[in-house]
């Protein structure tokens, strides 16, 4: 025998109202069409009514339980006579899914998150959202402060609406390049710089994290030129299997590489090769030097300016430095720059043509981000957990020219 349910999954966080909601469920509306016959599928997995102990020969459904047998009502105390059977009948909303006679209906398939609607039916959970079952169907209802942006049930309630450039206080807020994200509204931008003032100044940080081997990565950084000095080198590991970028004094461009432990190298080699054209017009300018796959990509301005193949493994098997690198003082130099907010990042930040940010949020990808919220003092603060924090400074003093400072 079969029977069908029509599950009407009311899906929003306001049941019965139609209303704008603080927290919304992240599911979409929904009609389930399920059969009782050997199982039923619906969207969120599946159900069949041999686990739950349905007998057909009685009553059909998993709320009906066969007890004896009988012609009317009165020959079976405290149940009901149905098809010529005993059968202990439950109330609307429960079920009987233990198919124990002796508790009865015991599961209020309106409410229970593991039997929603049915009998093991279970409503799974889903990141910054809390799962409840309402009248029959699966919920999620957004923690506060977060939202689903992005349509997703996978990722549940995704965005911080306090935080997100993107989604500021509301899905689809952004906020210009000059404001920041804060507590649910954009507001004027703040950040901070830091000078490279004599050929020897250096920043030197622990490589925690920059070990990424073939992976994806996203080296970027503000950078403008004051050329008081002449000299090179801008940051990076500069040992076997790493990636650096340097400055020609001469030229006034900025260029990305990377280097696997031997020659050939340049472009086309392998070894990463890429080269802006002019950036020493005393302006601030966003550098991101980009792999994705086997390609590298040099972005100036959120504007591609080079590609190159790349086969270099990232092993970072050296700390990272901000200006000249300790083990090579006797060739390269710091290059005359004020650095601004400076992100290494394990994923392709960018394919295609961006506008440039100031103010980065931290997310899983981040492994390292400076000069966003925390000034440079005596310490260069890595606002990505703190790992990649300085451990050497010298010849280095906070600037008050920044890239905020342009608006």
């Amino acid at each position: 025998m079969k029977k069908r349910f029509w599950l009407i999954a009311i899906l929003g966080c306001c049941v019965y109202v139609v209303t704008a909601c603080s927290n919304p469920a992240i599911v979409s509306p929904t009609f389930v069409s399920v059969s009782v016959d050997g199982g039923i599928d619906g969207v969120a997995g599946s159900y069949d009514n041999s686990e739950a102990g349905v007998d057909d020969s009685g009553m059909d459904g998993a709320a009906g339980k066969q007890i004896g047998s009988c012609t009317i009502d009165s020959d079976c105390p405290g149940t009901v006579c149905f098809k010529g059977s005993c059968v202990n009948t439950c109330a609307l909303g429960f079920l009987n899914c233990d198919q124990n006679v002796t508790n009865g209906c015991e599961i209020n398939a309106a409410t229970d998150v593991n039997n929603c609607g049915l009998c093991g039916w279970k409503c799974d959970s889903h990141p910054h959202a809390d799962t409840y079952c309402v009248i029959g169907a699966c919920h999620d209802y957004c923690n506060n402060g977060y939202f689903d942006c992005n349509g997703s049930v996978i990722d549940g309630c995704e965005t911080n609406l306090s935080t997100d450039d993107d989604n500021c206080g509301e899905c689809g807020i952004t906020c210009s390049a000059d404001q920041t994200c804060s507590n649910g509204s954009c507001v004027p931008l703040s950040c901070y710089a830091v000078s490279l003032d004599t050929p020897n100044s250096r920043i030197e940080v622990p490589v925690a994290g920059w070990n990424l081997g073939l992976n994806d990565w996203t080296l970027e950084l503000w950078i403008k030129a004051h050329d008081a000095f002449g000299g090179g080198f801008v940051t990076g590991n500069y040992a076997y299997n790493s990636v650096w970028m340097d400055y020609s004094d001469t030229t006034g461009e900025i260029s990305c590489h990377t280097y696997g432990g031997g020659c050939p190298c340049g472009k086309g080699t392998g070894n990463l090769s890429l080269t802006s054209g002019p950036i020493n017009d005393g302006a601030w300018h966003h550098i991101a030097c980009v792999r994705t796959g086997g390609t590298g990509t040099l972005y100036v301005d959120g504007v591609k300016v080079a590609t190159d193949i790349v086969t270099t493994m990232l092993l970072a098997s050296s700390n990272i430095v901000i200006g000249q690198p300790a083990w090579h003082t006797t060739s390269y130099t710091a290059a005359p720059l004020l650095i601004g907010p400076y992100r290494f990042s394990r994923v392709a930040r960018y394919i295609g043509t961006f506008v440039p940010r100031k103010h980065w949020s931290i997310d899983a990808s981040t492994v390292t981000q400076y000069l966003t919220v925390n000034p440079f003092s005596t310490q260069l603060v890595d606002e990505a957990g703190g790992d990649n924090t300085s451990v050497v400074a010298k010849d280095v003093s906070a600037s008050a020219d920044t890239p905020c400072s342009l608006y």
